[in-house]
């Protein structure tokens, strides 16, 4: 078994399963995994996660891939579509 040492990366144990995906529950693994690790927020667009946003404890923020984008680079990436009205094309 290969081990990656880096300093991004945690490794954490789940001693607590809270199941709060039931559309989905292969999703919450990700969940208790962002818990354990005090996670500043889980980053997907999978509509399962939204269940989230109706907890209180432990809070578990929820952003899109796009959110993420725009906080690591500042700007918020734009649809093919937004770029056909605005005349780019998707090579620009």
């Amino acid at each position: 078994m290969k081990v990656v040492l880096d300093t991004n990366v945690l490794f954490v144990s789940n001693y607590f399963f809270w199941n709060f995906i039931t559309e989905d529950p292969d999703d919450n693994k990700f969940v208790d995994c962002a818990i354990s690790a005090n996670a500043d927020f889980i980053v997907t667009n999978d509509k399962h996660f939204r269940v989230l946003k109706k907890i209180s404890f432990p809070s578990v923020p929820v952003i899109s891939a796009d959110d993420f984008v725009e906080i690591l680079t500042g700007n918020r990436p734009t649809s093919q579509t937004e770029r056909k009205i605005k005349g780019k094309s998707s090579k620009d």
